[in-house]
């Protein structure tokens, strides 16, 4: 029965199963397939054509499935290798990054003397792009733990015009550098939302950054309808 067949399939994976049932009875062989057989025979109906043909195609089918399964178990020690890549790429990218974003922003405070606008601009674009870059590290690294499903939603309630004033004043001096009119129109009347602050905010962020970045001339406008 099925039970001797499972013990069988644990015992010699490697060897393909074609079962015999009763006459005209397919309420063995049809679990026996999803129990791991190749295919099933109803006795009296076998020909030796039909014989030849099955064991042919049982022993095609389970090389096949025997192939997949061990592409699978390839392509899961591949994700878990790039998994440990980006963690450790992640973490060896922000540690300099998170510096250079902290020591600018002490040069913005003005404690090693003053700053000329130009200086100053300069230090602001700096910062801006470092940001860009620390938060391109964290969606890489956020899409592994996606995929692995290991990443979980915080859902919080807030309102949107916070969350895009943030993102207006770490894209303003990229937007400015550029001779852009840079805008935002998010009244905040307006209804809130629960969801996870954090990744939206990553995601409206990424569309600000590529309107400012595809816009060669005029104007990036931001608001909520």
């Amino acid at each position: 029965g099925l039970a001797t067949l499972r013990q069988f399939r644990l015992a010699v994976p490697e060897v393909p199963v074609i079962v015999l049932t009763a006459h005209q009875d397919e309420a063995i062989g049809r679990p026996a397939v999803r129990e791991g057989a190749q295919d099933f025979l109803v006795k009296g109906t076998i020909s030796e054509d039909t014989l030849r043909r099955v064991i042919a195609f049982a022993a095609e089918r389970h090389h096949f499935l025997s192939t997949l399964e061990e592409k699978n178990h390839e392509l899961e020690r591949a994700l878990r290798a790039r998994d440990r890549f980006v963690a450790s790429m992640s973490h060896e990218l922000r540690t300099p990054l998170n510096s250079i974003i902290g020591l600018v922003g002490l040069l913005l405070m003005r404690l090693s003397g003053d700053l000329t606008g130009k200086q100053e601009q300069n230090l602001l674009t700096v910062r801006t792009c470092a940001m860009h870059l620390a938060s391109i590290v964290s969606d890489l690294l956020d899409l592994s733990r996606l995929e692995s499903g290991a990443q979980e939603l915080e859902p919080a309630v807030f309102h949107p015009a916070e969350m895009l004033e943030e993102i207006m004043e770490a894209q303003r001096a990229l937007a400015e550098s550029k001779g852009l009119e840079f805008t935002l129109h998010a009244p905040h009347g307006g209804p809130w939302l629960e969801t996870d602050r954090r990744l939206l905010r990553q995601i409206v962020s990424n569309l600000v950054d590529n309107a400012i970045k595809y816009t060669p001339a005029g104007s990036v406008r931001v608001s909520i309808e």
